[in-house]
């Protein structure tokens, strides 16, 4: 995405994408709407959107979601979403500090997923 500096929404919606690259968003610094919507990735790993720090809009429904690491959220102070929904995804794995930098989020919703364990540092940081 290098070159792209003023683009303000990424739709990347109905793809088979499998992964993200963590600093795929260093040169998209002015991201305000990612859409994620349909794909495959079935990972949000380590600062997984590191480097998107105006972004106000994700949306990622539909999605193989499966894993939620450290830190997957970090930098996305500016998120609007004051919820955030993770409803019939695949989700087996949060790991602690998942949600680190999600400041704004005061509604988490995880239901209908395959969660089997949730450590007690899984939440902190919201």
């Amino acid at each position: 995405f290098n070159g792209l500096e003023n683009l303000k929404n990424l739709d990347l919606a109905n793809n088979r994408l499998t992964s993200i690259d963590k600093l795929i968003w260093l040169h998209l610094k002015n991201i305000e709407n990612l859409n994620l919507m349909q794909n495959l990735i079935p990972i949000y790993q380590n600062y997984t959107f590191y480097g998107l720090e105006k972004l106000k809009i994700l949306q990622y429904t539909n999605s193989n979601l499966k894993q939620i690491w450290h830190s997957a959220f970090a930098s996305l102070s500016s998120l609007n979403h004051n919820s955030l929904s993770f409803i019939h995804h695949k989700i087996e794995l949060i790991q602690p500090y998942a949600f680190l930098g999600l400041v704004r989020v005061t509604i988490l919703i995880l239901s209908n997923n395959n969660l089997i364990n949730i450590q007690n540092s899984t939440f902190s940081g919201l």
